[in-house]
């Protein structure tokens, strides 16, 4: 599987809602700024110099402020005289230098959105920051704007998760060593006692694997006792840690416990020796 495919199944994330894929740091969504790409994502100052712009999105009335970037050249060079200009040459200024800003929001939205008017830069709190970075990571525009449950609905979606992000992938998850499995007919897995050997003929040329819960199928399979913890990135990568050596073992059977033992031989073959029935 791909790395969203195992973000989706991670336990932190299988679940988790548009909310919380937004607040994520990890939450970057690919833009097209101009001719180039870019990534929308929080910003990491919010902005409290703005001029603030009263938008909806398909009827829906929110804010926008924007701040002083030189991407908005006009507005770069009359900031510092922005108070002193009469509102309809500002607004026209902003609807002229803005306009590919608002077509990303847009875009991002999924929702039309129409430039309203001007509105007091007070109404800037309780808004979030946001920005667009570009490929190189650096900070073309940033702004705030009112994130409403509609927008997070439409941008907190999984896969705008860059799972290249340290958060994503530091993020660990225990796992245990299966070192074999094989079949044993029902009346025999019952009757297993302490004491006693099933021999494993195969477990020293059969490869381990990494398993992050009890198989459930019908098969015993013999995992060692211990948990390891393996991150994303080594999920992902499959860059997986070193099988550690089989000594302390369980046998499992339909994702239940059925016997704790370790690894001897019989006869020079490699056995499981049972010590202790579950």
């Amino acid at each position: 599987m791909n790395a969203h495919e195992l973000l989706a199944k991670w336990p932190t994330w299988e679940k988790a809602d548009a909310g919380a894929i937004f607040d994520s740091p990890a939450w970057m969504m690919p833009v097209r700024w101009g001719e180039s790409s870019a990534v929308l994502r929080r910003a990491d100052l919010k902005e409290r110099d703005v001029i603030g712009i009263t938008v909806r999105f398909d009827g829906e009335e929110n804010f926008v402020g924007i701040g002083n970037w030189d991407a908005f050249p006009d507005l770069h060079a009359l900031w510092s005289e922005k108070r002193k200009l009469p509102d309809a040459l500002l607004l026209a200024l902003v609807e002229k230098e803005c306009g590919r800003l608002f077509q990303l929001l847009e875009n991002a939205a999924r929702r039309q959105l129409s430039v309203v008017g001007l509105a007091p830069a007070e109404q800037r709190g309780g808004a979030t920051g946001v920005g667009f970075v570009d490929g190189d990571g650096k900070l073309l525009v940033s702004f705030v704007m009112k994130v409403t449950p509609e927008l997070i609905r439409s941008m907190g979606m999984l896969k705008y998760i860059n799972v290249n992000h340290p958060s994503v992938r530091d993020m660990t998850r225990e796992a245990m060593v299966e070192y074999f499995s094989f079949g044993l007919p029902e009346e025999q897995l019952n009757s297993i006692t302490a004491g006693d050997y099933l021999l494993l003929p195969e477990i020293a040329t059969e490869k381990p694997s990494w398993v992050t819960a009890p198989p459930v199928d019908n098969r015993v399979h013999v995992c060692g006792c211990q948990s390891t913890p393996i991150s994303f990135a080594q999920f992902a990568t499959e860059e997986y840690p070193p099988f550690p050596k089989p000594s302390q073992l369980t046998l499992m059977c339909r994702g239940r416990l059925v016997a704790n033992g370790r690894l001897d031989k019989l006869v020079s073959q490699p056995a499981f020796v049972v010590e202790e029935v579950l």
